[in-house]
């Protein structure tokens, strides 16, 4: 459907003068191509209807030939595929006979060679037969001429003697019976030698052991005679049946032989008979093509004729439709056309609102190492004199070292006594090593102090003295800590600011990102919507310049020449003489057209000429808006890597500033932990301080009071070691560090 902006062919303004307008003049133009177009039409269709039952009915006359000669075609072929599977039968049926004949020639081939080997058995073993009852025959009668006339020894060296060949001939026979193979092994024992030699009582053993062997040639005798008969029995029966065989086997093939050859006649025949209808088919096919060449060339001249007449009324019909769409545009979108003229400029849909946008918020760089104090400048490399160990002690460790400081600790309130309570502290503070040595020598140096008070004054000057040092140490720690501390407190709050603040910052960029970006897409389906109606108005407008163009250019095309050249030269062939003449045809009446249809040219070259103008008008209008939108995209796309560049320079500055702050507040437990150690050493060297002051400063205690006190200390440092003898540490701190602090609070043996 053609969209209404085709009104752009009425360019003209509608305050036209009282005179014909120009577009009142194209449509009378177009009025008047129209009525010569249909009056054409009719007079072409008259002459295609007259033309097209010719070649309707001279299609049929040969449609019907061609039936008849298919039919027949199709019979003859049909007899011959049957005459063809018969022959194929019969020459399936004579190879599987001559393969009969020659199975059966290599059976009697088989035949003969078993019956030559079968004979040369016979002969063999007929042979050796025969020797054997000659060699029996001449030791019967060895034996009875010794028995006759030799003495017992000399008999029995000739029978052995005339029994030797004897043995050779049974063992070449190979089917000696049993009784005669004894009757040999009994003739060759040794055992009987010494019979060779007779002495007085044994001649009745050499006669009857000679009777025995001549017995058994006989019977020897006897049954080779039979197995001699025996042999021949079979040698005849053997004879017999490879006759048999040999003449049932020749039967046979004499039998196929005569099969075949009468099959292969048939064959023959029927072979001969398939030549004939082969012929008869061959002559048959050759007048089907010549029908079907003629009706061939029927059918091309009347599809040609109809293509050409489809495209002839499709042109017209086309040219019609231009023509009427044209008029139907042009009378009724005048007033709109002129209307989309004079309003040809193109909206610019600028948006200063992020275009122009400033910012005020900068990029920083933030120093990203900490603050140095006075402390930590004075002290570059201070290290902690104490890092607590964290491995997990025993329970029994710990239950143990409670009873140890409960005791010590009840023992020096009652007793008074510093030194068990300044233990005691010590003890309950952590884990300890070597607490009963430090134990055995504090009881030591106790039970020594009894025994001396020679350097006690010594001994408080310098435990006064390094007591009095310690503290003072500690207190400097813990004031030098709790500066680091309050340093690394505002370093904090700083850093927490700086967060805060470059959290805020990029909230700010992301939201003018945010904004920015809505009034892009906005600009964006503005310019959008412009640019899509300019160049649906411009598409809509070639469109219809495409219509009336591609009609009157395609009408001129040679492809419709040529195809009528085609037509006229098929006509002319279906026309002549001899080919009627060949075909018994009825001559072809005058081709329907004269030459291809291309319209009524020259009648459009003004109304073509005001639809390219206008088409150019809406084109420029596109390519203004686009070119606005790649303009505005640039602009969007520089803002948008600025913002993008800020947003990540501080993204990046406020994880290094985390960074910062998660370690500085890690250093701000320490610092605290240190304080705390700080604090509770320096309060153990004043607790030291009060201990010492009572042993060092005169108290108007007598030496009778210091020794039961001591003997007191003694005897609840000595319980302590018996508890810790009773425990089994597994977990105790190790470290010389505290045991040699404590040592260093402990009285000195003078």
């Amino acid at each position: 459907m053609i969209p209404l902006v085709f009104v752009a062919l009425a360019v003209v303004s509608s305050a036209s003068a009282a005179h014909v307008s120009p577009v009142g003049k194209v449509i009378s133009m177009l009025a008047r191509l129209q009525e010569q177009v249909v009056a054409e039409g009719k007079e072409e269709a008259a002459a295609y209807d007259k033309f097209a039952c010719f070649t309707r009915d001279a299609v049929v006359k040969t449609h019907n030939e061609m039936t008849r000669g298919s039919k027949r075609s199709s019979l003859l072929g049909t007899e011959i595929s049957g005459l063809q599977s018969e022959i194929d039968a019969l020459a399936g049926e004579i190879s599987g006979l001559a393969n009969d004949i020659a199975a059966k020639e290599r059976h009697i081939e088989e035949l003969n060679s078993n019956r030559t080997a079968q004979k040369a058995e016979f002969d063999q073993m007929h042979s050796d037969m025969k020797k054997a009852l000659v060699a029996l025959k001449s030791a019967i009668h060895a034996v009875k001429t010794s028995l006759s006339n030799l003495p017992a020894g000399q008999s029995y060296l000739a029978i052995r003697r005339a029994l030797d060949p004897l043995k050779e001939a049974l063992v070449v026979v190979g089917s000696t019976p049993t009784d005669a193979l004894r009757l040999l092994d009994v003739v060759d024992d040794p055992e009987i030698d010494h019979l060779a030699h007779p002495h007085q009582g044994q001649a009745n053993a050499y006669e009857h052991h000679s009777d025995t062997v001549l017995s058994k040639l006989d019977e020897l005798h006897d049954q080779f005679r039979e197995n001699l008969k025996q042999l021949e029995n079979d040698e005849f029966q053997h004879r017999a049946a490879y006759e048999m065989a040999l003449q049932v086997a020749n039967q046979e093939i004499k039998a196929k032989t005569d099969l075949k050859e009468e099959k292969q006649e048939i064959s023959d025949s029927k072979s001969t008979k398939m030549g004939e209808l082969d012929a008869e088919k061959t002559k048959v096919d050759e007048e089907y093509k010549k029908d079907k060449a003629y009706m061939d060339e029927l059918k091309a001249a009347a599809e040609s004729a109809a293509q050409e007449w489809d495209t002839r009324s499709k042109t017209r019909a086309d040219e019609l439709a231009a023509l009427k769409q044209g008029i139907q545009i042009l009378k009724g979108s005048t007033s709109v056309m002129n209307k989309s003229l004079m309003s040809r400029h193109v909206s610019r849909f600028t948006l200063p609102s992020y275009r122009s946008v400033s910012f005020p918020l900068t990029r920083r760089r933030y120093a990203h190492a900490p603050a140095t104090s006075l402390l930590q400048a004075a002290f570059p490399h201070h290290t902690h004199r104490y890092q607590p160990t964290h491995e997990r002690p025993d329970p029994r460790a710990d239950a143990a070292r409670d009873r140890v400081v409960n005791l010590l600790r009840s023992k020096g309130e009652h007793l008074r006594s510093p030194v068990l309570r300044m233990l005691a502290s010590q003890i309950s503070e952590d884990p300890f090593d070597k607490v009963r040595q430090l134990i055995e020598d504090l009881i030591s140096k106790l039970q020594a102090e009894e025994l001396t008070e020679m350097g006690h004054k010594e001994w408080c000057d310098k435990e006064m003295k390094a007591a009095t040092e310690q503290r003072d140490a500690q207190q400097a720690d813990k004031e030098r800590l709790e500066g680091e501390i309050e340093t690394l407190q505002s370093d904090i709050s700083s850093s927490k600011d700086t967060i805060a603040t470059l959290t805020q910052e990029i909230a700010d960029l992301n939201k003018q990102r945010n904004e920015a970006m809505q009034l892009r897409e906005t600009e964006r389906q503005q310019n959008e919507a412009a640019k899509t109606e300019a160049e649906e108005s411009r598409d809509a407008v070639d469109q219809a310049l495409t219509i009336i163009q591609d009609f009157y250019n395609g009408a001129q095309t040679p492809a419709s020449e040529q195809s009528f050249t085609q037509l006229r030269i098929r006509h002319a062939k279906l026309r002549s003489a001899a080919y009627r003449a060949r075909h018994r045809q009825a001559p072809l009446p005058e081709g329907p057209f004269s030459g291809p249809y291309q319209g009524r040219q020259g009648k459009v070259g003004g109304i073509i000429g005001l639809l390219e103008t206008i088409r150019d008008d809406f084109a420029q209008s596109a390519t203004d808006i686009a070119q606005a939108e790649t303009d505005a995209l640039a602009t969007y796309n520089q803002l948008k890597d600025t913002l993008d560049g800020d947003i990540s320079s501080k993204e990046s500055d406020k994880s290094s500033e985390a960074s910062l702050l998660e370690g500085k507040e890690g250093d701000l437990v320490t610092k605290q932990n240190e304080h705390r150690t700080a604090v509770d050493l320096l309060q153990q060297a004043i607790d030291k301080l009060e201990h010492l002051q009572p042993a060092c400063v005169s108290t108007g205690t007598t030496y009778a009071e210091a020794k039961a006190s001591s003997k007191a200390e003694i005897d609840a440092l000595k319980e302590a070691l018996s508890i810790l003898e009773n425990t089994s540490f597994t977990a105790i701190q190790t470290g010389s560090s505290r045991t040699t602090l404590l040592r260093s609070r402990m009285p000195a043996i003078a």
